[in-house]
């Protein structure tokens, strides 16, 4: 696979898990989805802005991620999704990668260590997500 499209991969990847799973819920009723596309749109500005603050606010003290991703893991993969955008791949790829690593991301999420059961459920169902999601990127590009 090319930088290119290994940087797609690996920030849409990254995405996922940073936006935890506020970017799928189209098979709920209407006002669940509304409410989903809001704080998409919220965590999508975040995610633009650099504010770690807003993003933490609209994942909700309680996500799984928060644990796993503090400022500097926040602001690294903002600066590889400007990286990205700035066509500086070979960069954003060096970022990708090394954030990959520090979340335990072997093309899904894989957290060490031991799990109550309805964490674990919800850590497998991250990595069934990921998976459909890195297949149907590579499948499109």
């Amino acid at each position: 696979m090319n930088k290119y499209k290994q940087v797609f991969v690996n920030l849409a990847i990254l995405t996922y898990i940073l936006s935890a799973g506020v970017t799928t819920a189209y098979a709920m009723p209407q006002e669940y989805n509304d409410d989903k596309e809001i704080k998409r749109s919220i965590i999508l500005k975040a995610f633009d802005s650099g504010d770690y603050k807003l993003w933490k606010t609209i994942v909700g003290e309680e996500s799984l991620i928060i644990d796993n991703i503090g400022r500097d893991s926040f602001m690294q993969f903002v600066k590889a999704r400007n990286l990205a955008r700035q066509g500086k791949y070979d960069d954003a790829l060096l970022k990708t990668n090394e954030l990959g690593k520090r979340l335990k991301l072997d093309s899904r999420l894989s957290l060490e260590g031991s799990c109550e059961n309805d964490e674990l459920r919800k850590i497998n169902e991250y990595r069934e997500k990921i998976d459909i999601i890195k297949k149907d990127i590579e499948r499109l590009i």
